[in-house]
């Protein structure tokens, strides 16, 4: 899969990081604002984070692949019938 690069300024995170706060945020059950307390509390990144790049993170092509990648190993192969804007590929139904 190619992921065009995104304009604008560079990520304080790397893809990595991302995909691993997602995943602590997921684990624990934490909102936006608790997981980037927790961030900077047990110094998970290199700068502090607020909420709203915890929000962001959702977004991100490349922490969806790693997400995906992660998933697919563990439930040990997926079939998706849809695509990341949530159509069907073959009609314009959503989800």
């Amino acid at each position: 899969m190619k992921i065009k690069e995104e304009q604008g300024r560079k990520s304080k995170l790397t893809p990595q990081e991302k995909a691993y706060i997602l995943i602590i945020k997921e684990y624990l059950g934490l909102s936006n604002r608790e997981t980037a307390e927790l961030a900077s509390l047990l110094n998970l990144t290199k700068e502090e984070i607020s909420y709203k790049t915890v929000e962001r993170l959702y977004s991100h092509p490349h922490v969806f692949v790693i997400l995906y990648n992660l998933l697919s190993k563990i439930v040990g192969g997926l079939k998706v019938d849809a695509v990341i804007d949530g159509l069907f590929p073959s009609s314009d139904q959503a989800l």
